[in-house]
């Protein structure tokens, strides 16, 4: 069970992730390694997915799209807080939320240890009714190693 508190973790070669570089990666790679076979169908909703036999020497998961069937061997979710509908096991452990970022100046004072370091905070979320204001109880920061800023 979750207790309130303050956690914090240290971590060697602190970095930032850049989603689209990730992405566009992992695509070329995917092309390259299965070309002909690998194809990226955009604006196609998955609406279900299902595990089935392998015993018939076939992949093991059956996706229905909106744009027909396609049978995998491995299923990666990339998803939002909607997950639970089609991972039910995630229901009431998941939530959408929209999340806030910012770019700060620390000053001349910080160091710069943006290769080296990343900085968690978290605590137990909480719900002011006087002012109405969640506090989600998760803030992350990470340093720009080459500008320095939080």
């Amino acid at each position: 069970m979750y207790r309130d508190g303050i956690a914090c973790f240290t971590q060697e070669g602190a970095c930032a992730l850049w989603p689209y570089r990730l992405i566009t990666i992992l695509q070329k790679r995917l092309l390259d390694l299965h070309h002909g076979r690998f194809s990226l169908e955009t604006n196609t909703a998955v609406t279900s997915v299902s595990y089935q036999d392998k015993s018939l020497d076939e992949p093991g998961y059956l996706l229905q799209t909106t744009r027909g069937p396609i049978k995998a061997k491995t299923v990666i979710h990339c998803t939002n807080g909607y997950a639970s509908h089609l991972l039910p096991s995630l229901t009431g452990k998941l939530y959408p939320l929209r999340g806030t970022m910012s770019v700060q100046d620390p000053g001349a004072a910080f160091p710069r240890v943006g290769d080296r370091y990343s900085w968690t905070q978290m605590h137990q979320s909480r719900y002011d009714p006087e002012t109405k204001r969640i506090t989600t109880g998760l803030y992350y920061a990470q340093q720009n190693a080459l500008t320095g800023d939080i």
